[in-house]
């Protein structure tokens, strides 16, 4: 049974590979082929034409149904202790665990994409508009960082947030999340939780406001909604004005936009996944200047979510890991990863997501060497943790 489930993974990352071959070569053949270019586009048009709208939404459905039965799949073997880097699994294999893994948090984020295009648009529903309410909002709502990235994209559509409210929802809901807080707080204690709450909201805040120095903003042209676009921020349209009274049609719209990026991203965090396991943190970490920014290096190529951390951390602190450095990791391996990077470059620019790594990495690891420096001094405070 084991070794034909395992061949049925090896298959699917084979598969995919291939898939994510046919889709870098297609571009690059477009640009140096015009015929072949203007065969795709002509077959393109065709396609989107015989696609009805009820077609559309029946395929959006089917892939909802898709990913919660992968999810299922997924959660029935972590909880079976068949784990992604369980023995000396291929890379194809790992190639396909991690495309099933990726894939149900993807969709649940395009089809939240497209509820917030559809009703907070219209105002039907109050959406946050400051960083800590959204920040608040983003932790009730249990998704990673892959599928945050669709969500946040509808939010700067709608033109009713200001981007650094943006980006503090963005890098705070895949650090906290409803099941976060009592696995932190079972795992590995009240100060531990207390200090992640803190430094996820901190680090959110000062990133969005960075994001909007220096990325650059302009105010809205309604006036009435008080929000900011951003002038470094990519501006291509992604959905289709005809589809706004449906969310299943704009969650399609949100698929098709990020979907390149999506799949590439996926292929270059699996390759990570299979040649930089997250055995080697217990190996190369430290409690030294060095060991903090190999914690924050080696988190962030990490596909983490929902808690995977905890069960890196937990034995690793109790042989000794200080607090700040088990910060730094946590931080940068959930508020970020290199298939989520992938997906925000379409999806917010380059240079807004350059600063959005660059202050995910430097403040994870200012975090954590700043817990280090105050953690003495809280100990000797009685009962307070």
């Amino acid at each position: 049974m084991s070794w034909h489930l395992e061949s049925w993974r090896t298959w699917i990352g084979i598969f995919y590979i291939l898939l994510t071959a046919a889709v870098i070569a297609l571009p690059l053949l477009r640009k140096r082929i015009p015929r072949f270019s203007t065969f795709l586009n002509r077959f393109s048009l065709r396609l989107n034409d015989r696609i009805s709208m009820p077609v559309k939404k029946l395929v959006m459905v089917l892939l909802a149904l898709g990913a919660v039965i992968t999810f299922g799949y997924c959660y029935f073997c972590a909880h079976k202790g068949t784990l992604i880097f369980h023995g000396h699994p291929t890379a194809f294999h790992i190639m396909g665990r991690f495309a099933l893994r990726v894939f149900p948090y993807f969709m649940l984020g395009c089809l939240l994409a497209g509820v917030i295009e559809k009703y907070f648009r219209s105002g039907r529903i109050p959406f946050p508009k400051s960083m800590i309410g959204n920040g608040i909002f983003a932790s009730i709502i249990p998704v990673c960082s892959c599928a945050v990235v669709p969500m946040a994209q509808g939010m700067m559509s709608i033109n009713r947030v200001r981007v650094r409210s943006v980006i503090a929802f963005l890098m705070v809901a895949p650090i906290l999340s409803p099941a976060v807080f009592p696995l932190s707080y079972g795992m590995l204690g009240l100060e531990y939780l207390i200090w992640r709450v803190v430094a996820a909201f901190c680090i959110a805040i000062i990133a969005g406001v960075v994001v909007e120095i220096l990325a650059g903003v302009k105010q809205s042209d309604d006036t009435r909604s008080g929000a900011f676009s951003c002038a470094g921020c990519a501006r291509a349209a992604h959905v289709n004005p005809g589809h706004f009274d449906s969310a299943l049609l704009l969650g399609w719209d949100t698929v098709r936009f990020l979907l390149y990026a999506m799949v590439v991203g996926v292929m270059i965090g699996a390759l990570f996944a299979a040649y930089l396991p997250p055995q080697v943190v217990g190996k190369y970490l430290s409690s030294g200047f060095w060991g903090m920014i190999v914690s924050v290096i080696i988190g962030i190529p990490l596909y983490m979510c929902s808690g995977e951390e905890l069960l890196i951390l937990s034995p690793l602190m109790e042989m000794g890991l200080p607090l700040g450095h088990a910060m730094a990791f946590t931080i940068s391996g959930n508020a970020i990863c290199l298939t989520s990077i992938a997906v925000l470059i379409p999806a917010l620019g380059k240079k807004a997501t350059t600063i959005m790594v660059a202050a995910i990495f430097f403040g994870s690891m200012a975090f954590g060497w700043l817990i280090n420096f105050v953690q003495p001094w809280l100990e000797q405070v009685p009962g307070l943790f």
